[in-house]
């Protein structure tokens, strides 16, 4: 069994990548949209009938009305204030069940996250959690097939995976999107969502990178809950002689809100303390 910082070490270098060098344009490829696992291990009839994990219980499904005007998104001189955005998305998101998925990570999640199933990696490579009443079981894969689990308390009130580096309700990939890329009020649909732009051609310094060219759309309902994210940005790494252009994609969307539901993955009772 692998401890909870050796499976983040590895699951941070799978989403991490490495860009290769040389050529006219690259693309850094982030990993998939990982898949709930189908190919776990599956215990016998009478191995999960004794299995204590519990399962998952949902309330009636609560889908959200859309409100009769869009969402209050405060702006600075024209740019979306990216920390409202984030603090309004995150405080909505968590009245209700959703599905969410983006680049490397898919989530399923309860109310206020207490009970979830998510996935980071990829389909070769991934750490997938379910979490629920303070327990979070891990099911970890490794490239070569090896499979480990692990068992930890999960406190409510926490809502990431790997400490922070990745958040469970997507708000660490809005914000990352909003403070890098200004975007500004586009344009107000008929059902009341606002449509983002980040689109520009002007060059700038961003980290280690000159961004040349960033085409960026973000999509938040009337209640404030983001639910898409689309960013594709062209950049080259500073530093590098040969002035290659690179491009990352970055994705996110929130889907089922109010209807999401998932089950207890037959791995967790392989992963429960009373099994090791």
């Amino acid at each position: 069994m692998k401890r909870a910082g050796v499976i983040a070490l590895a699951v941070m270098m799978i989403l991490a990548g490495c860009p290769a060098d040389g050529g006219s344009e690259q693309t850094v490829t982030p990993a998939a949209v990982p898949a709930m696992p189908t190919t776990t291990p599956t215990p016998d009839s009478g191995f999960l009938t004794t299995c204590d994990v519990p399962r998952p219980v949902f309330a009636e499904r609560s889908t959200p009305e859309p409100l009769a005007s869009p969402a209050t998104i405060p702006t600075e001189d024209g740019t979306v204030n990216a920390s409202a955005v984030v603090a309004t998305h995150e405080a909505t998101i968590a009245k209700y069940r959703y599905r969410l998925t983006g680049t490397g990570l898919s989530v399923v999640a309860t109310r206020n996250q207490s009970a979830f199933l998510a996935t980071v990696g990829s389909n070769a490579s991934s750490v997938s959690h379910y979490a629920i009443n303070g327990t979070r079981y891990t099911y970890f894969v490794e490239n070569r097939g090896r499979q480990h689990y692990s068992v930890g308390q999960h406190p409510p009130e926490r809502s990431t995976v790997f400490g922070g580096s990745l958040s469970l309700t997507g708000g660490a990939t809005v914000e990352r999107i909003l403070r890098t890329y200004p975007h500004r009020i586009e344009t107000v649909r008929d059902d009341g969502w606002t449509v983002l732009n980040g689109t520009t051609d002007e060059p700038r310094i961003v980290g280690d990178r000159e961004v040349l060219h960033v085409n960026s759309t973000v999509m938040i309902d009337s209640r404030g809950i983001v639910r898409e994210v689309r960013t594709r940005s062209v950049y080259r790494s500073r530093g590098l002689d040969d002035g290659s252009r690179r491009t990352e994609n970055v994705s996110m969307l929130v889907s089922q809100v109010g209807e999401a539901t998932f089950e207890r993955p037959d791995w967790a009772c392989i992963a429960a303390p009373e099994r090791q």
